[in-house]
C-alpha cells in the first residue's frame, strides 16, 4: 500500500490510508468466514449463517458506537475488524460439529507474526523497511503455496499439453 496509495487515491484520503491494516486484517477474516460459509451452503444449514452473521452485525454496530467518541475514524475499522473476527470463531466453532476442520498452529503463528510486523513497518512509514517487509511477504506468501501453485502449474501445463496433441 506504501507504493500505490499515492497514486492511485485521492489526497483527500489520506486519512484513510492509517486505516488499510486494519481494514485488511478485518478482510482476511471475512474471506475466512465465506470460506466456512461455503460449508453451511452445502450442508443446507443458511439459518446459522443468518444467526452469527446477524449477531456478528449487532456486535458491529454496538461496538463502533461505543468507541467512535473516543477514537473516532478507527471505531469504524476496528469494530468490523472485530465483528469479522467474532464471526470466525463462531463459525469455526459450530462448523465443527458437521465437517472436521483443522489449523495448523505453526502457519497460524508465523501469519500472526508477519501481520504484526506488517503493521509495525506500515505505521513506522520507512520505506527501505516497507520494500524489506514486502520482499519477506512474499516470499512467504510463495513457500506456503507452493503446492498450489504446483497444482496449478502442472493443471494448466497438462491441459495446454493435451491441447497441442489433439492438433
Amino acid at each position: 500500500m506504501p507504493f500505490v496509495f499515492p497514486i492511485l487515491i485521492n489526497e483527500d484520503f489520506s486519512e484513510a490510508y492509517m486505516q488499510i491494516p486494519i481494514l485488511m486484517l478485518g478482510s482476511v477474516f471475512n474471506i475466512l468466514v465465506s470460506f466456512i460459509g461455503s460449508i453451511y451452503v452445502a450442508k443446507k444449514l443458511t439459518k446459522e449463517i443468518a444467526k452469527v452473521s446477524i449477531f456478528a452485525g449487532v456486535i458491529n454496530i454496538v461496538t463502533n458506537l461505543l468507541m467512535i467518541k473516543f477514537i473516532g475514524l478507527y471505531a469504524a475499522s476496528i469494530s468490523t475488524l472485530f465483528a469479522y473476527l467474532i464471526m470466525f470463531i463462531l463459525r469455526f466453532i459450530d462448523v465443527k460439529k458437521y465437517v472436521n476442520l483443522k489449523l495448523n498452529k505453526n502457519i497460524i503463528i508465523s501469519l500472526i507474526v508477519l501481520f504484526i510486523v506488517a503493521f509495525v513497518v506500515f505505521y513506522l512509514k520507512n520505506r527501505n523497511l516497507e520494500i524489506c517487509s514486502a520482499v519477506v511477504v512474499t516470499i512467504y506468501a510463495v513457500i506456503i503455496n507452493k503446492s498450489s501453485a504446483k497444482f496449478v502449474f502442472e493443471s494448466v501445463v497438462s491441459k495446454f499439453a493435451v491441447k497441442h496433441e489433439l492438433k
